[in-house]
């Protein structure tokens, strides 16, 4: 929680506590993109399935689910970095 006396806080503090946010929010970006590049090889692999296998190639909702699941885990994690993106900023702004 941040504190009303903002003089009490270090900088070498502030920098840590800032530097921290900044690997959340790049390890939370990473993960989205390595959310968009299995969606991409899982539907290859699908469309590759569909036609060696015949009972993939009926099974049209798989595709669906599979794009909304990754869709889902991709809003998640832009959703989590936006709000730690906005706690960094609210926390300079009060500090600085």
């Amino acid at each position: 929680m941040i504190t009303e006396n903002t003089q009490d806080i270090e900088r070498a503090d502030v920098l840590d506590y800032v530097k921290t946010l900044n690997v959340i929010i790049s390890r939370l970006e990473n993960n989205s993109f390595m959310n968009k590049g299995w969606l991409i090889t899982l539907l290859m692999a699908m469309f590759t399935g569909k036609y060696f296998l015949p009972n993939l190639a009926d099974a049209h909702w798989l595709f669906y689910a599979v794009v909304v699941f990754f869709w889902w885990f991709d809003a998640y994690y832009h959703g989590l970095a936006e709000r730690f993106k906005n706690l960094r900023s609210n926390f300079i702004e009060v500090v600085v």
